[in-house]
């Protein structure tokens, strides 16, 4: 009788630790979004996870926060823009965004405010072949 009473309490032990583990799937655990073609991952110094993929001839990128929930769907949308590779740098204002198609570099915020610039590289013709 000990030895059942004591398989029990050892189950439910491990249940009660497991079950506070987290209030939702991992990241990883989460489904793509519908016809998202995943090209790259990367993720900021708050945390947040973002996923890089294209839907046709537009690019998209979407942010997770650190518990895997999505708080704008899509994150940035680029069209016309076919991303090959992106970085992210940083974290909240000072945080951006490089996304690199075959032929340019775009820069934006972590909020995914585009910030044109004249150091943009818009042409990369002769570096990638």
């Amino acid at each position: 009788m000990n030895r059942i009473l004591n398989c029990i309490a050892a189950v439910l032990l491990l249940a009660s630790v497991c079950h506070g583990q987290g209030d939702g799937p991992e990241i990883f655990l989460k489904g793509i979004p519908s016809e998202f073609e995943t090209v790259d991952m990367d993720h900021d110094s708050d945390g947040n996870t973002y996923l890089l993929g294209r839907r046709g001839a537009t690019g998209v990128i979407v942010r997770y926060d650190p518990s895997g929930s999505t708080t704008v769907t899509p994150h940035i949308v680029i069209p016309s823009f076919q991303p090959v590779a992106f970085d992210v740098v940083g974290a909240g204002n000072s945080g951006a965004i490089f996304v690199a198609s075959g032929s340019s570099v775009r820069k934006y915020r972590l909020d995914g405010t585009y910030l044109p610039s004249t150091n943009d590289c818009t042409q990369l013709s002769g570096v990638v072949d």
